[in-house]
């Protein structure tokens, strides 16, 4: 699935709702949004791994094949900076959750 998606996630940005377009059309696969980003996680396990040296990028653009280190950069300060989002939302709520049983 890797080289299908490096096939269709090229050099320019591509939203998701196009990717699963194009697989349901051109490639006769159907697929969930949820599965996509499964195939893109194991896409950068394989560039982490130095299987693959096309690391699929994404941003609010949609999503894009790179070996730009300035682009995966970007999109790994993204996700970081998503994470540690998450990440206080989280204990908020906990904190918000845990004064109301006090």
């Amino acid at each position: 699935m890797n080289k299908v998606l490096l096939e269709i996630i090229k050099n320019d940005w591509i939203t998701q709702r196009e990717v699963l377009n194009i697989l349901n059309n051109n490639y006769k696969v159907k697929i969930s949004k949820r599965k996509l980003q499964e195939h893109i996680k194991i896409n950068r396990e394989l560039y982490k791994k130095r299987l693959c040296c096309i690391m699929i990028v994404k941003s609010n653009k949609g999503y894009k094949a790179s070996q730009n280190t300035s682009e995966i950069t970007k999109c790994a300060n993204e996700l970081i900076k998503t994470g540690a989002s998450m990440v206080n939302e989280g204990k908020s709520i906990l904190q918000s959750l845990e004064a109301r049983n006090v």
